[in-house]
Formats: structure tokens, sequence, C-alpha cells
């Protein structure tokens, strides 16, 4: 929000980036079900997803832009995107 304070920007910083919030994105999304693990790593028993969840981030950054990847951040968190980041670029 253009009006939070400096704590409020931090808290909020925190909450998107702690590795703990994001491990708890992956297994909202079963993002170990698409990872290919090698033979000494059981799937099951594998706890550190947060890594996944940055590099889905950045392949979506990078195969389709800033919005689509703003967007996928916000439908992952559970947050109401900004009307900026809502609406759909136009297509030229």
């Amino acid at each position: 929000c253009p009006t939070d304070n400096e704590a409020d920007m931090t808290t909020k910083r925190k909450n998107l980036t702690q590795s703990s919030r994001q491990d708890q994105v992956a297994k909202n999304i079963n993002i170990q079900d698409y990872i290919s693990f090698g033979q000494s790593v059981r799937r099951n028993e594998f706890s550190r997803c947060h890594s996944f969840v940055e590099s889905l981030i950045g392949a979506v950054y990078i195969d389709g832009g800033y919005t689509q990847a703003a967007k996928m951040i916000f439908r992952l968190w559970g947050l109401e995107p900004p009307q900026h980041i809502q609406a759909d670029p136009p297509n030229n």
C-alpha cells in the first residue's frame, strides 16, 4: 500500500519471503509431485521445498514477465492483487 510505513512494508516483505511461508505455499500446491528427485532423496521426507517455489516464480517471470509472476505470487499467497496487477495487458 502506498500509505504503509517502513515497518509495515518490512513486515509484509518478511511474510512473503520467509522460507517457512514458502514451504507452506509449496505444500499447498503439492510442488514436490512435480519435482524429479534423485535416488538418494526420499520424496516424502524432503522438507525444504521453499527453493522450488522461488524457482517457480523465477521461471514464470522469465517466461511470462513481471505481471504474470506477480499474479501468481498474489494467488499462491492468497492475497488480493492491486488494480495495476489484476488487469491483463492489451494484446498487440
